[in-house]
Parts: structure tokens; sequence; C-alpha cells
């Protein structure tokens, strides 16, 4: 189908499939577009995102003729790459203590100081490294590491 003539100059249409890579200090989501419609770099653009703090880097986006050359493009980019360095910001670790061992749970998101003091983090849940157990935390049991 031709989706051209329905955009806006300038517009892109993509189908977006969603990846994630587990990292001691957070989770990184990676956005893999299929360019439908519109002018774009490449047909297939893998855009690493991290939780709750937004796109990377342009420097980190893997493109490619096809889904399997952006994603490899994408996770050659950033692997032995800092959550800050892909970032550009100084993040931390949203950490909560198990309730069963009292150790620190690492929750796979990670953001800075100003973003966790405003941010809204209700219903979540981790599955505990310690105890094994899925604890269900929020804003009030979290604190940066």
């Amino acid at each position: 189908m031709d989706y051209d003539s329905l955009l806006n100059e300038g517009e892109t249409l993509s189908h977006v499939k969603r990846y994630e890579v587990g990292r001691q200090e957070g989770r990184i989501l990676i956005d893999l577009h299929e360019v439908l419609a519109g002018k774009s770099d490449a047909r297939f653009i893998a855009m690493p995102f991290l939780t709750f703090v937004g796109r990377s880097k342009y420097e980190f986006y893997g493109h490619g003729s096809t889904e399997d050359e952006a994603l490899r493009d994408c996770l050659s980019k950033i692997k032995n790459e800092s959550y800050d360095d892909i970032t550009g910001i100084n993040s931390k670790q949203v950490t909560i203590r198990c309730p069963r061992t009292g150790k620190n749970v690492p929750t796979g998101v990670a953001m800075d100081e100003e973003s966790f003091k405003s941010a809204t983090l209700k219903d979540n849940s981790v599955q505990c490294p310690h105890c094994g157990e899925m604890h269900t935390w929020q804003k009030k049991d979290a604190f940066l590491v």
C-alpha cells in the first residue's frame, strides 16, 4: 500500500518492534523501526531507548537494509558503552530493598536525580535476585544508587 500520499511533508511512517537488553545498571530498550513511507537514512533503524530517560544519542542508532542488520549495528554500538555515555546524562540505578533479605535490588530503571524527584513510579515489579520472589514497588520504596 502507498502510505506516502497520506503523510505530510517530512513525515515518516514506521512499523516498530521492541527488544530489551538487560544490564546491571538498567534496561536498554531498542525500538526497531521498519520505515514504510517517507524519507529515511535506511529502511530499518534500531534506536536504543532508555527506560524513563528517553532516546539515546544518534551515534548509537543502528542502520541497515534489513531488520537484522539494523539491530546488529545498534547492539555493536552500545556494547561496552556505559548507560551514561549512551544517554549523555549522569544516571543512577533506581533501587529497592528486598523485604525478605534486606539486600538492595536493582529495578532495571535508571534516571538522573532531577528526573527521579519528579517521576511518578507506581505499580512496578521486579524479580528479586536474592530471594527469587517478584516484588511490587512504587516511588516511596525506591532510592537511587
